[in-house]
């Protein structure tokens, strides 16, 4: 729950900059990526390692888990094999 809280907080702060920021009409908010609500739905304190095949989907993985939860973005790795 706690991270969930923090997470909303920071989503209303960007939500609220970019309303003060902007000109009718704006886009101020847009629901994640695929990966985004992936990590955010999904990941928990159990799972060792997320893997993400792509350079572009690792980056939006690993800026998002840094935003999300800092001291656990190292669990995401790229994944460099060749199958998957």
């Amino acid at each position: 729950i706690k991270r969930d809280y923090e997470y909303l907080m920071r989503l209303w702060e960007n939500v609220r900059n970019l309303t003060l920021q902007s000109t009718a009409p704006a886009l101020v908010y847009e629901e994640g990526s695929l990966i985004k609500r992936s990590v955010r739905d999904l990941y928990n304190k159990d799972i060792d390692e997320i893997l993400v095949s792509g350079e572009e989907g690792y980056r939006e993985a690993k800026d998002f888990m840094r935003m999300l939860m800092p001291s656990h973005a190292k669990v995401v790795q790229p994944f460099r094999d060749t199958t998957p």
